[in-house]
């Protein structure tokens, strides 16, 4: 069953240049992962430091496997302290 998780995540000020300069890296290397349809995140234009998140993978593996890797990266210290505000369906 195809797993999708929405939102957005309000990037405070002080991380906001680290976020965007591994943002690109993370995304090419979540979008090249097996099992991922689709992945972007982009900047809100109505509040500032949000940034909007869309994913969809194959199944709930397939997500988990994201995780797992994410986890061993340099994008998990840069965000593990983000509040993240999503939907899955």
């Amino acid at each position: 069953m195809i797993k999708k998780i929405s939102g957005y995540v309000d990037v405070p000020a002080l991380d906001r240049a680290n976020f965007e300069r591994a943002l690109p890296e993370h995304s090419r290397l979540t979008n090249a992962e097996p099992g991922c349809i689709f992945f972007e995140v982009i900047k809100s234009s109505n509040v500032e430091g949000r940034y909007i998140v869309n994913e969809t993978f194959d199944d709930e593996a397939a997500y988990q496997a994201h995780v797992d890797r994410t986890q061993q990266t340099e994008w998990f210290e840069i965000t593990r302290n983000i509040k993240r505000s999503y939907k899955t369906t």
